[in-house]
């Protein structure tokens, strides 16, 4: 199951203050009745990740280098929707002779 970030920092928070992930499932099945609580290895899982990242949310790497080709391609594309705003995103890219993702 996925869990939202308001789900994530309750099961973290909880793990902190209460430091048993028995404990946690049973606050869990409290607040979200109607929903199955997170396994244990959830649970683990995530109080590390935050322990590592200070975040509960899936981060992405940071310093990745944008190909050149995708750099004159934004040029491109900025010069097309510059010239001519109203078209929509499929038009430009098309006018652009690019992919539209």
């Amino acid at each position: 199951m996925r869990y939202n970030s308001e789900e994530k920092i309750f099961i973290t928070k909880k793990h902190a203050i209460l430091n048993s992930v028995a404990l946690v499932q049973r606050a869990w099945r409290t607040k979200f009745k109607n929903y199955k609580a997170p396994k244990r290895n959830t649970i683990v899982k995530l109080a590390e990740k935050f322990n590592r990242t200070g975040s509960v949310d899936n981060l992405t790497r940071k310093n990745r280098k944008i190909s050149q080709k995708r750099k004159d391609a934004k040029i491109v594309l900025e010069g097309v929707v510059s010239e001519k705003p109203d078209l929509s995103i499929n038009e430009a890219a098309q006018v652009a002779g690019i992919s539209h993702r």
